[in-house]
């Protein structure tokens, strides 16, 4: 947590190992499965299948069936082998919810948490969050974002506010 500019999204992307402007060394295990979510989801061209199932390999259509309704984006079952430019015809809450697909999909040991939630109500934002900790109870979570509910979430709070010095 801390103020806008301070640099939670730098540490996370930094705790994930894709920021490359800075140096150090974070060690992550070469087996752990981590997966990071932005506040804007990178969708790929192609079919609304493809687009949940990347950039990973296929999943069955029977987990794939799954989580679209445990994220709410049934609606979208009949559309799967369309292919379409999904970042303009998926608002950005769907696009997050998107993302959370594939996490369920995935399955990852880490996940890190950009504002993934933003366009989200806090209600569907709960729901995921606890869905999120039921069904993948080993996994870390680190999450990024300015509302207080993702506080109940999570076992601990880092505040990285710049100091006045």
């Amino acid at each position: 947590s801390g103020p806008s500019g301070c640099g939670k999204s730098t540490f996370l992307l930094s705790l994930a190992g894709i920021w490359v402007h800075g140096e150090g060394e974070i060690h992550v295990s070469s087996t752990a499965k981590v997966l990071f979510l932005s506040q804007k989801p990178y969708l790929p061209l192609g079919s609304l299948k493809e687009l949940l199932c990347y950039p990973h390999s296929d999943y069955p259509d029977k987990k794939i069936d799954e989580v679209l309704t445990l994220c709410r984006l049934e609606k979208f079952k009949s559309h799967l082998n369309e292919i379409k430019n999904w970042s303009h015809e998926l608002s950005l809450g769907e696009q997050q919810l998107v993302s959370f697909a594939r996490v369920f999909l995935y399955e990852p040991d880490l996940l890190f948490l950009d504002e993934a939630t933003s366009s989200l109500d806090e209600a569907t934002e709960a729901r995921l969050y606890e869905t999120l900790k039921a069904r993948l109870p080993n996994m870390t979570l680190v999450s990024v974002g300015h509302r207080n509910t993702l506080r109940a979430f999570h076992e601990r709070v880092i505040d990285v506010s710049l100091s006045s010095n």
